[in-house]
């Protein structure tokens, strides 16, 4: 069972499954992407009953949003201030506030879960070594995407490109080095820290061997951080002498990431996935369906989703033994679901301003020209933060617009032309 994906549905792979994609404008749901994927798991041991496993899953969320959502947002406001983008800085300003009233839900959730739990200290302390190693693989996560998506591509890449077609080279090449400056705070606040702190707290366990492994991680990622600040550097002296020209030194980031050792590849994953019958059963009626697997530290999550009901199946897969060990069904959006209905009455924006936004949008207007009958669906999602606009012509989604309910401003627009 294959499906096959288009250059536009594998963009959207990214989106609605595991891959960030970062808005300058709302940026949590790639920051709070490991709660979004830590939910997975509170939701498996919720629906059998484990409350034990559940509280540890949902400290686990509160822990992402400490570990990689505050740190990330915090260097976001720190950027957007010094170079004068208040606007953005005040918009993560709020980001802080919600985020730390999930982390507090989340906790507060871990603490009526243990008052059920009857869970054994054994399975206990297994799930605890999971959550480590799933907790070890997210902090790394985005300072090791930093070039390929979120603030560099929508923020730092926009405006360097800006100076670059005004011919303002020096400018354009500082705004690089600036990239790489935040890159670097990114490792350093992140993952480096992370790991320096459970070294530490190893040592004082008298954990040796674990605490030497958390040192290992932290000076590999130290080396990664150290070339970002060299490549900086580099950029400023080259952007002093002043160029006429866009220098090649300037494009190079041949910087070498510590890979994450996995027994299974992505692909075996899927096949493992696909392979079993419950995920066959749940996705037997269903048309357009696509796959995407994701390494949590310990297993790997394969969404199966359509755009029409978003994820139909989750499998996980024991990344040691390559059996499926959990599939959850219709799922949908978890981080979503977990909010009051209350919490929609924030917005700003109704559902046919939002359409009208997007369909008042250069591209959209092209696009509806040349195709009268296509239609436009929003509706707010509470992962993305933002609002999503489906556009469709009979009953396939051939783009989406997302909108800031905050500014009523595009932030992303894609279609199938």
């Amino acid at each position: 069972m294959r499906y096959p994906i288009s250059s536009f549905s594998n963009f959207l792979v990214f989106l609605f499954s595991s891959l960030l994609l970062i808005s300058i404008l709302q940026p949590c749901f790639a920051v709070r992407e490991g709660t979004a994927n830590a939910n997975i798991m509170i939701k498996r041991y919720e629906r059998s009953g484990d409350f034990g496993r559940a509280a540890l899953w949902r400290e686990a969320a509160a822990e992402c949003l400490e570990l990689i959502s505050i740190p990330m947002t915090t260097l976001m406001i720190k950027y957007y201030t010094r170079y004068g983008n208040n606007e953005l800085a005040e918009v993560s300003r709020k980001e802080l506030t919600d985020i730390e009233a999930q982390r507090q839900y989340h906790l507060k959730h871990a603490k009526t879960y243990w008052e059920k739990s009857k869970t054994a200290q054994k399975d206990l302390d297994e799930e605890r070594q999971k959550i480590a190693e799933f907790i070890a693989t997210w902090v790394p996560h985005y300072p090791d995407k930093f070039y390929d998506f979120g603030v560099y591509a929508n923020f730092f890449r926009k405006r360097r490109d800006e100076f670059k077609q005004n011919g303002d080279y020096a400018k354009a090449i500082n705004i690089e080095a600036n990239a790489a400056e935040m890159c670097a705070d990114q490792y350093n606040d992140i993952p480096i820290a992370y790991f320096k702190r459970r070294a530490e707290r190893a040592e004082k366990a008298k954990q040796a061997e674990a605490a030497a492994k958390y040192q290992q991680r932290a000076a590999k990622y130290e080396k990664v951080r150290d070339a970002q600040r060299q490549r900086a550097a580099l950029l400023r002296a080259l952007a002093q002498q002043p160029p006429k020209a866009w220098p090649p030194e300037a494009d190079k980031r041949e910087i070498e990431i510590p890979r994450i050792q996995t027994q299974l590849t992505q692909d075996e994953a899927v096949r493992a996935a696909e392979s079993d019958r419950r995920v066959q059963e749940l996705l037997k009626t269903h048309k357009g369906v696509h796959e995407y697997a994701w390494f949590q530290g310990f297993a790997w999550t394969v969404s199966f989703y359509n755009h029409g009901w978003g994820n139909l199946a989750i499998a996980i897969i024991d990344d040691k033994t390559g059996k499926v060990i959990d599939v959850l069904n219709q799922v949908g959006n978890l981080e979503e679901r977990e909010w009051e209905e209350k919490e929609k009455n924030r917005l700003r924006l109704k559902k046919a301003e939002v359409e009208n936004i997007a369909r008042s949008h250069h591209r959209l207007a092209s696009f509806f020209e040349a195709h009268s009958d296509a239609r436009l669906s929003a509706a707010f999602s509470k992962r993305y933060n933002c609002w999503m606009v489906e556009v469709i012509r009979g009953d396939k989604e051939v783009g989406f617009v997302s909108v800031s309910d905050g500014t009523g401003k595009v932030i992303e627009i894609e279609i199938d032309q």
